[in-house]
């Protein structure tokens, strides 16, 4: 708990998420009238247009937060995203390595089969929650897959085949624990692509959904065309990574209960 609780503090102060951090608390603030008070600063009515454009941004931010997040878990996005990139991975592997891609369709299959999946799985609707879960999770239960032809002796499983990148120490009966060495730096190099691909993905689809919730917002408040663009503009540079913010906030609770 004690490494959980330092690697949450670790993330919620570096780089962006400090930033992040700080607008909030200047929302905070001002919502509360400390900052913007005229009776206190005596400041000028400019402020209340600040205070105004904060709130915008938080609310462009939790409408954001929302809709990203319910379409994570009702359609599936990371399951749909890891299936589809995995199975991309290793046809890709097959091919780079000098072998056939079709070598790669027969890795797909192979892995699906040993997941608990039938070899038609491709054309199939359903979606297994594993590929729902966090790359690291998925990479390790690939590894559980792998180890199973290894344990006896199956060196000739066309997903190890893939994994392992050398056809020739497999077709030769190679080392076992080269193959096995191998076989786990690819799934080390898969996690890190795969939580690579997601952040970047799902880091691009918050900013763009906060622009338009931003846009769909403006249409109500702003009156003219100047003062769209300026309600867009703080939606996707404020309210995006604050909504990204509120989403690791949210990792970071869960990672904390598990």
């Amino acid at each position: 708990m004690t490494e959980a609780v330092r690697e949450a503090m670790r993330q919620l102060v570096s780089g962006r998420g400090l930033a992040v951090l700080t607008v909030i608390v200047i929302v905070a603030l001002v919502s509360a009238g400390v900052l913007l008070d005229d009776d206190v600063l005596a400041m000028e009515p400019t402020s209340d247009r600040v205070r105004d454009l904060m709130w915008f941004a938080f609310l462009s931010a939790i409408t954001t937060y929302a809709l990203v997040e319910l379409a994570k878990r009702l359609l599936l996005l990371r399951a749909r995203y890891q299936r589809a990139a995995v199975r991309r991975w290793l046809i890709e592997r097959a091919g780079s390595a000098g072998g056939d891609p079709h070598e790669g369709w027969r890795a797909w299959e192979d892995l699906e089969v040993r997941l608990g999946r039938p070899s038609y799985s491709s054309r199939s609707r359903g979606l297994p929650e594993l590929y729902n879960a966090p790359a690291g999770i998925l990479t390790a239960q690939i590894a559980a897959a792998v180890e199973e032809p290894l344990a006896h002796s199956g060196l000739h499983s066309p997903l190890v085949r893939v994994l392992a990148a050398d056809p020739d120490d497999l077709k030769f009966g190679g080392d076992e624990r080269i193959v096995r060495q191998r076989a786990r730096a690819s799934l080390d190099q898969l996690q890190l692509e795969l939580s690579a691909a997601w952040r970047r993905g799902l880091q691009t689809a918050v900013v763009v959904t906060a622009g338009l919730m931003a846009f769909l917002l403006s249409i109500v408040v702003a009156d003219d065309l100047p003062e769209t663009l300026l309600l867009c503009a703080v939606g996707m540079v404020l309210g995006g990574p604050l909504a990204w913010l509120m989403r690791d906030v949210t990792a970071t609770v869960e990672r904390l209960r598990r």
